[in-house]
């Protein structure tokens, strides 16, 4: 416990910068992947449905409709563009949080009594405060897509 309180600044100053810069590629890297396993299972279920016409026919046309989807989504993945500004207000915004974090715990690490209470519960509310920033407002807005998609 001893080791957190000591290093609890630190660690809030630079969770948020790390989480965005993991979790990102983690979402883009499964964005396709679900819907591309669905298509390989349906194309293995109609190469089993050898027999029933109507089946095959159903199938044949949800597949059709599924592959129009999955392509037009990747189409609009392939035209995308890194939106900097955002980048930047990410960047900038886990940077100040994070600080802001730093000092608020290294304050509380040298306060007593209630406002040492009251300084871990501020610096813990700004922490997740930003966390929610970042992840709602930057992560999802990363990148311009081009108009008419």
């Amino acid at each position: 416990m001893n080791w957190f309180l000591n290093n609890a600044p630190v660690l809030s100053s630079v969770v948020v910068p790390i989480l965005l810069a993991v979790v990102r590629p983690l979402m883009d890297r499964e964005s396709g992947g679900r819907a591309l396993r669905l298509i390989k299972s349906q194309v293995k279920l109609r190469e089993g449905l050898q027999g029933s016409e109507k089946a095959l026919a159903e199938l044949d046309d949800l597949l059709s409709l599924e592959m129009t989807v999955y392509s037009a989504k990747m189409r609009s993945r392939l035209k995308r563009k890194l939106d900097f500004p955002t980048v930047m207000a990410a960047i900038v915004l886990s940077l100040a949080g994070g600080g802001i974090s730093y000092s608020l715990l290294t304050a509380a690490n040298y306060a007593t009594g209630w406002l040492g209470t009251v300084l871990w519960v501020t610096a813990i509310a700004w922490f997740i405060f930003v966390l929610l920033i970042v992840f709602a407002g930057a992560i999802p807005n990363l990148f311009k897509y081009e108009e008419g998609e």
